[in-house]
């Protein structure tokens, strides 16, 4: 009896430390049914919503900023979060909300160029993402 104790015991405290919790994951909701979600601290992707609990991966991890406009979404994503402070390994990217067409990666020299293509009178403020807001 002390045995089976011991194992219940042990079993229950491997399943409440094997679980990520519900603080881990969150999403943030972008225009259009587009979403940032923050699967958990080295996954966090940019996602159009299918449905009430799926999501089609746009940009995967590690996204950590983005901005949007009435017309865009702009991504700024590494390869992992261990390079965020790295600018010159970010990849910025445009997602055309109205069409769902998704161009880069850029650089961040050829994101600022096109810029001015785009023709934004003023450029959305980036959102560090990577933490839980509130």
């Amino acid at each position: 009896m002390k045995d089976f104790k011991l194992v219940v015991v042990f079993a229950v405290l491997l399943l409440l430390s094997a679980c990520a919790g519900p603080s881990d994951w969150y999403n943030d909701e972008l225009p259009e049914d587009y979403e940032i979600w923050r699967l958990n601290a080295s996954e966090i992707l940019l996602c159009k919503r299918i449905g009430e609990t799926q999501g089609l991966t746009v940009i995967r991890s590690y996204v950590f900023e983005a901005a949007y406009s009435e017309d865009y979404i702009f991504v700024k994503q590494v390869e992992s979060k261990e390079v965020v402070q790295d600018t010159g390994a970010h990849n910025y990217f445009i997602i055309n909300i109205l069409t769902g067409d998704v161009s880069g990666a850029y650089t961040r020299e050829e994101f600022e160029a096109l810029d001015m293509v785009i023709g934004l009178e003023t450029f959305p403020e980036w959102k560090n993402v990577t933490k839980r807001p509130g």
